[in-house]
This record gives C-alpha cells, structure tokens and sequence, in this order.
C-alpha cells in the first residue's frame, strides 16, 4: 500500500510540460499521449489558459505557470497553431 501512495504522490506531484511541434501535441499523461494534428479542431493560447478542442468534442484547458515559462508570444503561437491545423485541412482536401 505504501509503494501505491508512492508512485501516486509521484505522478501527482510532477511538472506538466506540454510540447508542441509540427507532429502534434504532446502532454505527459499517464501514459503519455500524442494529439496528432488531423484529430485537434482548435488551439488557443489566451490569458495564460491553453485550450484545446478536439474533433471527437473533448476540450482540454491548462493553465500556464507564468513562474516557471518563459515568456511566450500569444500572436505568434496561436498563429504557428493554426498554420499546423490550415496545412492537415489542405492535405485531407486534396486526398
């Protein structure tokens, strides 16, 4: 029982860090998954909350620790998202 308390106070206490890269979205779950970009509907950084929305309806929110991020340029990241999303609606066009 104490080993349980143990590895769940672990995963409990550990840094989320969200990667984000032309594959798709990465967050460290358990087990860790991978959002690829055909299956997301829409990413928005706004006020320090990152959202989000799938095209099964699941909408996923978390919000940034301005302490422990660097700084981030909304306009920039938001419109990196929405580049990734535009070129897997143009290739899922042309097929």
């Amino acid at each position: 029982m104490l080993l349980f308390f143990a590895v769940l106070g672990f995963y409990t206490n550990k840094q989320l860090i969200i990667y984000i890269n032309e594959n798709g979205i990465s967050y460290p779950s358990f087990p860790p998954k991978l959002l690829l970009w055909p299956a997301i509907e829409q990413v928005i950084l706004k006020d320090d909350v990152l959202t989000i929305d799938m095209k099964d309806n699941k909408l996923l929110q978390f919000a940034i620790d301005k302490l422990n991020t660097p700084v981030i340029d909304e306009t920039e990241f938001n419109g990196f998202c929405i580049t990734q999303l535009t070129r897997i609606d143009n290739i899922v066009k042309q097929t």
